[in-house]
């Protein structure tokens, strides 16, 4: 199955959707907490079915509340 440029978000709008702070979804993926993410030309992205996954991670981080 081959993935459409629609299926990713960047970082910075997982941020916005998730009422956070750009730096704390990067810090995930700098202290490996979550794997690496994918690149879109100067992009990093991720596919928008892991926003949940993202969200639960944050959560553990303590840089969102339940």
């Amino acid at each position: 199955m081959t993935k459409m440029l629609s299926d990713f978000i960047s970082l910075g709008d997982v941020a916005k959707r998730l009422g956070c702070e750009p730096w704390q979804v990067r810090r995930l993926f700098e202290k490996r907490i979550l794997p690496p993410a994918h690149r879109i030309g100067m992009y990093r992205v991720v596919e928008k079915n892991e926003l949940p996954k993202i969200k639960t991670a944050l959560v553990e981080a303590g840089y969102l509340k339940h």
